[in-house]
């Protein structure tokens, strides 16, 4: 069986623990049970966040139902909507009601975990004929909320004959669409560091409130003439276009500076201001790339498939991201690693689209950690195998590959379900960052702007800092819904976070690279252009310690800048305050603080309650070895050093 279709396979049932698509199981060969019944689902279709009541009827078959048979309803995946309840409820979730057409008594129990809602019948008394039907109704009272995000919800129905079978005949499936809501928002994105003079290319999303892609409207975008813009065409969908587009050669900025697109949409008024663009003269050595290294799909317990999420991240404009498979804990089957990796391998466009196979270490008493290889001919560790249940064991087991390491939501306690990060194993070179915010909330210190709602202590960025690692930081989203980063949201806290990196190139390598150096930054998923140098040192590096430091800060927001903050040592040494989107400032720094060693980051907080964070800077007073970790990054693996694909 070749790669494509053992991906088909999979999708049709060969591990349906893990797959939540619409067409699951669509050939009705795959269904062993006719006879048996039929599910009908009433409304058959919704909009995002409604508030509504679902009816399922299920008709019995020819076979009837008799004593002892079990009916089992249920959904697979992240459950996009509200916890199923029963009876006992508490307010805001769905109750469900029973209703039986004739006299057979049926015994009713829910299950709720993060994976699965299910509802189990069973037939204790009397029996069921042709054409009798059970009606299950969720959300009496229209209390059944709806997902924010916008896709298919399947409910299916499993037969069994009685507690000690244990062959489940798959019956029947009924689909309740959940489509956009109305046209809200209008996204307009280009790479933010572009050439003066050169065409450049942008994207142009239609959002609804919640970010999901309105797909059946008509968009023009005519923007604002400003001084050194030049417009090529206008950015224009139509319902065909699926609500979004890219259109190459669209403009370009004949004057150096940073600017913002702005316009509106002429059919339905909506404004339209992109991310902060910045043009330069010449090329500069890093280019500036937005992603998501911390999302999940259906082989984890996530929404969409792998691919599905790739189409949506380049959608979104997003220049890099990872899928890292998560198994709680249970071993991988590998079919599931191999078919994962297959899909990155095929999105996988150099100076494009980067993807990069992973897997999430969830090891509880010590913490969750996602692991990404360059060479996608690499193993699955799994946390509970004895050769890798530790973080040293685990960084023994990655040296011998090209690896990168990077917990996340470290500030949590430990041994918990969502648990934080033991930072007495420390890797610098495998482990050179940290994840600092994503839906879970910010990891930066004990008293943050978001906090975490199960914070532990000492496994907080500054308190890291504090124990003197070098410590990088990135944004991850954590995302389960199909799409990277903040959109749509999910039933979180807060909406997730983006990785910014400095990178040399758009590859596996050039990605690596900028991480191992921990020239990369954090955002709450704005797209903030943070720039932090100290003696032309850029964000992440060791540098000897001089006697003045001058310390050069950059921003460009995406909403006014509220507050820029110089963190010295854990301490605020500098703040500035800005009602403009842009802020530039230097600041000479030739106080004593009598260490060694001193470290410098840089903090944003938007107006908007947006937020970013840079890697810090390390003044020593002697060159520090580990100031040039990752500067030689290179493949050990089969890996071709130019471009970073398998060769």
């Amino acid at each position: 069986m070749n790669m494509r279709e053992r991906m088909a396979h999979h999708y049709k049932g060969g591990e349906k623990t893990f797959i939540n698509r619409h067409n699951f199981l669509k050939d009705k060969h795959l269904y062993a049970a006719e006879g048996y019944g039929r599910l009908i689902l009433s409304p058959a279709e919704k909009r995002v966040a409604e508030k509504t009541k679902l009816t399922l009827t299920y008709c019995v078959g020819v076979k009837g139902l008799a004593e002892g048979n079990i009916l089992r309803f249920y959904i697979i995946g992240f459950n996009p909507l509200s916890m199923f309840e029963d009876g006992s409820a508490r307010q805001n979730l769905a109750r469900i009601k029973m209703a039986v057409s004739n006299s057979a008594k049926i015994e009713m129990k829910i299950n709720n975990s993060f994976q699965l809602r299910e509802i189990i019948l069973v037939v204790a008394g009397g029996q069921l004929y042709e054409n009798d039907t059970i009606d299950l109704v969720i959300g009496e009272g229209n209390t059944l909320a709806l997902s924010e995000v916008a896709r298919p919800v399947v409910f299916f129905v499993e037969f069994r004959k009685s507690e000690s079978d244990k062959i489940a005949k798959l019956i029947d499936r009924a689909t309740l669409l959940v489509r956009p809501g109305p046209l809200k928002k209008i996204r307009l994105l280009a790479d933010p560091i572009i050439d003066v003079r050169q065409p450049q290319d942008v994207k142009l999303n239609a959002l609804d409130e919640f970010s999901n892609l309105q797909e059946d409207v008509c968009v023009e975008v005519e923007i604002t003439p400003a001084k050194g813009v030049q417009m090529k065409c206008m950015p224009a969908l139509l319902p065909g276009d699926g609500g979004a587009r890219q259109f190459n050669k669209a403009f370009n900025i004949s004057i150096p500076g940073t600017y913002r697109l702005a316009g509106k949409d002429r059919i339905s008024g909506i404004e339209i201001i992109s991310p902060p663009i910045k043009a330069v003269e010449n090329k500069p050595k890093y280019q500036l790339y937005f992603g998501d290294l911390h999302a999940h799909d259906c082989f984890s317990p996530g929404l969409a498939s792998p691919m599905e999420y790739y189409q949506n991240a380049m959608k979104a404009g997003y220049h890099f991201t990872a899928l890292p498979i998560q198994t709680h804990g249970r071993n991988l089957d590998h079919d599931r690693w191999i078919l994962s990796n297959f899909v990155a391998e095929e999105y996988y466009q150099t100076g494009v689209f980067v993807t990069f196979p992973s897997f999430e270490w969830q090891q509880y008493a010590f913490g969750h950690k996602n692991v990404y290889y360059l060479n996608p001919d690499q193993p699955y560790l799994c946390p509970y195998d004895k050769r890798y249940d530790m973080p040293d064991k685990l960084f023994t087991a990655l040296r011998n590959s090209d690896a990168l390491v990077i917990p996340h939501h470290p500030g949590y306690k430990l041994d918990c379900h969502v648990p934080g990060t033991d930072w007495n194993y420390v890797d610098e070179k495998l482990q050179p960052v940290m994840e600092i915010c994503s839906c879970h909330g910010s990891s930066e210190k004990c008293d943050s702007e978001r906090p975490l709602n199960n914070p532990g202590a000492g496994g907080y960025f500054q308190d890291v800092l504090a124990k003197g690692i070098h410590m990088g930081v990135i944004g991850g989203s954590d995302s389960h819904s199909g799409w990277p980063v903040n959109s749509p949201r999910e039933p979180r806290q807060y909406p997730g976070g983006m990785t910014c990196i400095y990178a040399a190139e758009l590859t596996r390598l050039g990605v690596f690279e900028a991480l191992r150096n921990r020239r990369c930054y954090g955002t709450t998923g704005a797209r903030i252009i943070l720039e932090f140098q100290i003696n032309g040192h850029e964000m992440g590096e060791i540098i000897r310690g001089q006697d003045e430091r001058r310390i050069s800060v950059k921003v460009a927001g995406t909403d006014k800048l509220g507050k820029v903050e110089i963190i010295k040592n854990n301490s605020l040494y500098c703040a500035k305050s800005s009602r403009e989107y842009r802020l530039e400032f230097e600041i000479n720094d030739n106080s004593d603080s009598g260490r060694d060693k001193d470290f410098y980051y840089v903090k944003v907080i938007q107006a908007d309650g947006e937020m970013a964070w840079s890697s810090p800077i390390w003044c020593c007073a002697g060159l520090d070895r580990r100031s040039s970790l990752g500067k030689g990054c290179h493949s050990r693996t089969g890996m071709d050093p130019n471009n970073g694909k398998a060769s």
